[in-house]
C-alpha cells in the first residue's frame, strides 16, 4: 500500500507490514557520516531556566536604632518546586533550548492534576517542534541539508501518523536525491552504511547490498541495519548518558535496544528516559543558605523562612552607631549558584533622657558646697542628669548648653560620665539677683538626638 503527502510517496514499517515508500522531488546535497540520534540535553540548568518565571530577588530596607537590637526580613527570593524544574528540564534536554515561563507553567500545570512524569515527557516528544527537530537532524545527516517546508510538513505528518525514526530514515535513504549523491550500487551501500553505523561495509556487506539492489531498493538495505542490534546498540547509550548522566545497565541496554529492533519509536524510548523515577528525581530543588554583610564591618548568617513565593531572608543585629549602611545578602544554593541582593539600614541616634536637678546647695544632687549666693560665682554646679539609649555612648558623644533662665546667654555645660551609669551635666554662672530660676538644660547627641531638662536655681542675698 502506499501513500502519496505533498508530493512525497513515504514507507512505514510497522511490525512486519510495509508500505511502499520513496520521495519523489528534489532532495540533494551532500550527506554526512551519523550514528543519527537527534542531539539530547542542553548546556543551561533547569534552575536557570525557571528563574526568570519566579519572585525576582528583592531587598527589603532595614530600620534600627543605634545600641538596639534591630531583626526584620532584608530580601526575599522565588524557589523553584521540583515540578517547575522537571517540566523545564524536559525542555531543555529535548527540545535544545530554554523553555518560556508558560511552557513551565502549562507543564507543571498537568503535573499538579495528576499527570506523570512520563506522560509530559511523551507530550514533548510528539510535539512538532520535537518532530521537526528529528526530522531536521535525519535530513542534515543523510542529505547535508534542512528539509524544505513543504518536506517537512509532510514528514511530521507521517511521524504523527504513527511512523517511527527508522521509518523516516528508510524513506530519506530510499529517494532520488539520496540515490544521485551516490550514483553507482557500490557507492550508495556504502554510503549507508557511513551513514547509519558510522563505519564501512564489510566485503560480504557490499555484496549483499549491491544484490538487494538489483531487485530491491536503497531502503531495502537501510532497513535491516536501522532495525538491528548494531545500529540499536549504538543508540542507547548517548540517551541514557545525556539525559541520567549515566551509562545505561546491562539489562537496560539490552531491553532498551531490543524495543528498538521490534520497532519501537526511538522518542518513545526518549520519552521513557526521560519520564523515569530517576530523572524526576535528578530534578530535586536545592537547598539554600545566606549570609549577611552588615555594612559596618561585621557579618553574620541568615535565617531562611518559607513565604507563599518562595524563601525570605531575616536576620538581627546591633548598630553601634547611627548612619545609613549598606547591606548585601548572599545566598548559596546547594547545587553551586549563587547571586547576591542588595538593600540598607537606616540606623537612628539613640534616644536620650534627661532628668532635672535642683541647683541649690550640696546637698542632695547638687555638687556645690555652699548655697547660690547673689553676685557670687556658683563654682561647678549640677544642672541635670540624662541617659543615652545606646550603651555604647561615651561622654565625647554629646554637647549641653545651660540656660541659666536670668535672661544671660546661655553657657556650654560640661558633661562628665558618672560611675554608676548615665551621665551629668555640669556648668557654672554667677546669679546677680536672689531669687528662683527655671533652668534649662539641652543636651545633643552627635547623631542628632537631643534631650531637654527643667532644673531650678533658689539663688539668696549676700548674708
Amino acid at each position: 500500500m502506499t501513500s502519496a503527502v505533498g508530493g512525497l510517496i513515504l514507507t512505514q514499517m510497522d511490525g512486519g507490514r510495509t508500505w511502499r515508500m520513496a520521495l519523489l522531488g528534489a532532495l540533494g546535497a551532500v550527506a554526512l557520516a551519523a550514528p543519527m540520534l537527534p542531539v539530547l540535553a542542553a548546556s543551561a540548568t533547569a534552575e536557570s531556566a525557571v528563574a526568570p518565571c519566579l519572585a525576582q530577588p528583592a531587598g527589603t530596607p532595614l530600620g534600627a536604632t543605634e545600641g538596639a537590637p534591630a531583626s526584620g526580613t532584608l530580601a526575599t527570593f522565588g524557589t523553584a518546586t521540583q515540578n517547575q524544574l522537571f517540566s523545564a528540564q524536559v525542555v531543555l534536554d529535548l527540545l535544545k533550548r530554554a523553555p518560556s515561563c508558560s511552557e513551565v507553567q502549562a507543564l507543571t500545570l498537568l503535573l499538579t492534576k495528576g499527570a506523570t512524569p512520563a506522560q509530559v515527557a511523551t507530550a514533548v516528544v510528539n510535539a512538532t517542534e520535537y518532530l521537526s527537530d528529528e526530522i531536521s537532524s535525519f535530513f542534515a545527516a543523510l542529505l547535508g541539508r534542512p528539509p524544505t517546508v513543504t518536506e517537512a510538513s509532510a514528514f511530521i505528518k507521517f511521524m504523527q501518523g504513527g511512523a517511527t525514526e527508522a521509518d523516516v530514515q528508510v524513506a530519506i535513504i530510499n529517494s532520488p536525491d539520496y540515490a544521485s549523491l551516490h550514483p553507482t550500487p557500490d557507492a550508495l551501500v556504502t554510503a549507508i552504511y557511513e551513514d547509519l553505523l558510522g563505519r564501512l561495509p564489510t566485503s560480504i556487506e557490499l555484496a549483499a547490498g549491491e544484490e538487494v539492489l538489483v531487485a530491491f531498493d536503497a531502503g531495502d538495505v537501510a532497513k535491516p541495519i536501522v532495525l538491528g542490534s548494531e545500529y540499536n546498540d549504538n543508540l542507547v547509550p548517548p540517551i541514557y548518558e545525556s539525559l541520567l548522566g549515566r551509562p545505561p545497565t546491562t539489562a537496560e541496554a539490552l531491553f532498551t535496544a531490543g524495543e528498538l529492533e521490534l520497532g519501537a519509536s526511538l522518542r518513545v524510548v526518549v520519552a521513557t528516559v526521560a519520564g523515569s523515577a530517576e530523572y524526576f528525581a535528578n530534578q530535586a530543588p536545592p537547598t539554600f543558605s545566606a549570609g549577611i554583610d552588615w555594612g559596618d564591618g561585621t557579618s553574620g548568617r541568615a535565617v531562611l523562612a518559607v513565604t507563599a513565593d518562595g524563601l525570605s531572608v531575616d536576620g538581627s543585629h546591633v548598630y553601634t552607631e547611627e548612619g545609613t549602611f549598606p547591606i548585601e545578602v548572599t545566598v548559596n544554593a546547594s547545587d553551586g549558584l549563587t547571586f547576591r541582593v542588595g538593600t540598607t539600614a537606616t540606623v537612628a541616634d539613640a534616644p536620650l533622657a534627661a532628668t532635672g536637678l535642683v541647683v541649690a546647695s550640696t546637698a542632695g544632687a547638687s555638687a556645690l558646697s555652699r548655697p547660690l549666693v547673689a553676685g557670687v560665682p556658683s563654682g561647678s554646679v549640677s544642672a541635670a542628669l540624662f541617659m543615652d539609649a545606646d550603651p555604647a555612648g561615651m561622654a565625647s558623644d554629646f554637647t549641653a548648653t545651660i540656660d541659666w533662665g536670668d535672661s544671660t546667654p546661655a553657657t556650654v555645660g560640661t558633661i562628665i560620665a558618672n560611675p554608676g551609669g548615665g551621665f551629668t551635666v555640669v556648668g557654672q554662672h554667677t546669679y546677680a539677683v536672689r531669687g528662683d530660676y527655671r533652668v534649662t538644660v539641652t543636651i545633643s547627641d552627635q547623631g542628632g538626638a537631643q534631650a531637654t531638662a527643667a532644673s531650678t536655681a533658689h539663688v539668696i542675698g549676700r548674708p
